[in-house]
C-alpha cells in the first residue's frame, strides 16, 4: 500500500480506503505558454504579456509563424476579436526556445471578479504555430479573466488583508480535498460540484496538498463561476 504513490491521499485517510500502488493517472505531457497581465489607471489600461516555449526536434532550422488571437465571447456563438497578431520565428535544429511576443494592450477591459462582487468576464486566448510548407504544427487555447489580486497585513490587527481590482474582499471559503480518489469525476461532476460551493456564496477554495494539483477542468470551472484558489504545496 502506498508505494511511491503521486498523491497524499491514496495512502488512506479517515474519508476513504487506500488506493493500492496508485501512481501516474493521467498522460503525461507538458504545455508552458505564460500570460501575465499588468495594469495602470485603476485596471483602465492592460497589458497582457504572453510567453511561448517553442520546441523544434528536427534536424534543420524551421521557419515558422507565432499567430496569437484573443477574443472576447459575446452571446450565443460570436467572439469579438480584439487582436490578431502574428510573428515570424526561426528556430534553430534541435533546439527549445523561449519566445516573448509583444505586448498587447487593453483599453478598459471587462474585469472578472470573485463570486458576489460582479461579472465573471472571461476572454480566450489562441495561440498556434505555422510550419512554413508544412502548415499548422501546434495550437494551444485557453479562457482567462483580466484581475488584479493584492495581499497586504493590516496594521492594526497584524491579519492578512486581500483586494480583487482594488475592492477590499471578505473570503468565505472552504476545502477541496478531491471529489473521487480513483478521478472519474465527468467535466460536467466537475462544474456540478464547484457550482455547489459557489451557491453556498463562497468566493475561495482551498486546494489540499494532500490530493492532487487538479486538472484543467476544475480550474475552469473556478474562473467561470468566480472561486478565487488558495493552492497548498503537494504533499507526496
Amino acid at each position: 500500500i502506498g508505494k511511491d504513490v503521486a498523491a497524499q491521499y491514496v495512502e488512506g485517510w479517515d474519508w476513504m480506503a487506500p488506493i493500492r500502488c496508485h501512481t501516474f493517472m493521467q498522460p503525461v505531457k507538458m504545455v508552458d505558454p505564460h500570460l501575465v497581465s499588468s495594469f495602470f489607471d485603476d485596471c483602465k489600461r492592460a497589458y497582457l504579456h504572453t510567453t511561448v516555449e517553442l520546441v523544434n526536434q528536427s534536424k534543420s532550422v524551421v521557419d515558422c509563424s507565432l499567430n496569437i488571437q484573443v477574443g472576447a465571447e459575446q452571446e450565443g456563438d460570436i467572439v469579438l476579436v480584439e487582436h490578431l497578431q502574428t510573428q515570424h520565428v526561426y528556430i534553430p535544429a534541435g533546439s527549445h526556445v523561449q519566445h516573448t511576443l509583444p505586448e498587447l494592450f487593453f483599453y478598459k477591459p471587462n474585469l472578472w471578479w470573485p463570486n458576489g462582487m460582479g461579472k465573471q468576464y472571461l476572454y480566450n486566448v489562441e495561440i498556434t504555430v505555422d510550419v512554413k510548407d508544412y502548415g499548422e504544427s501546434d495550437s494551444w487555447s485557453q479562457h482567462f479573466g483580466f484581475r488584479k489580486i493584492e495581499s497586504y497585513i493590516d496594521s492594526s490587527t497584524g491579519g492578512r488583508l486581500f483586494k480583487v481590482n482594488g475592492q477590499p474582499i471578505f473570503i468565505r471559503g472552504g476545502n477541496w480535498i478531491l471529489s473521487d480518489g480513483l478521478l472519474r469525476l465527468s467535466k460536467k461532476r466537475y462544474e456540478t460540484d464547484i457550482k455547489f460551493h459557489a451557491d453556498m456564496n463562497f468566493n475561495m477554495l482551498r486546494c489540499w496538498g494532500g490530493g492532487i494539483a487538479e486538472r484543467p477542468d476544475f480550474y475552469h470551472y473556478c474562473d467561470i463561476y468566480g472561486l478565487l484558489m488558495f493552492l497548498e504545496k503537494l504533499q507526496p
